[in-house]
């Protein structure tokens, strides 16, 4: 996917781990995404409604509201742009890929240092989804 592409692309982050949150959204931004953060996932459904984004990538582990739970507010919520949404987990491969599809996400990167690595796989699920 190229730079232009990926600008046109609105990405909303939600983690409670602030480094985890600023080194995965500043992998994105670098790669040309347009990103938004959120540290808290209370209130996060008003700033999607808001936001519009193309793809909501949620951390799945999160006290009090969890990123399951969240994804389920979300793509419930009609008229949403945001029913493309991914997890972010520290997960084994199994645990990750049976979680997105209790939940009928559009996928699941685990997370991990290969930063290069995440963007590239972030691509991959941006492709589906890429606005015209």
């Amino acid at each position: 996917m190229d730079i232009h592409s990926r600008s046109r692309i609105r990405v909303l982050l939600v983690d409670d781990d602030g480094v985890s949150l600023q080194v995965h959204a500043a992998a994105l931004k670098d790669a040309g995404y347009v990103v938004e953060t959120r540290e808290n996932p209370f209130g996060t459904l008003p700033h999607v409604l808001r936001y519009r984004p193309h793809l909501v990538v949620l951390d799945l582990n999160m006290p009090g509201l969890d990123g399951g739970e969240l994804a389920d507010l979300i793509q419930g919520r009609a008229g949403t742009t945001a029913s493309n949404v991914l997890f972010l987990s520290g997960m084994t491969e199994g645990e990750l890929a049976r979680t997105v599809a209790e939940r009928g996400t559009l996928g699941g990167i685990r997370k991990g240092s290969d930063l290069r690595g995440f963007v590239t796989q972030f691509d991959t699920f941006a492709r589906t989804i890429a606005p015209a």
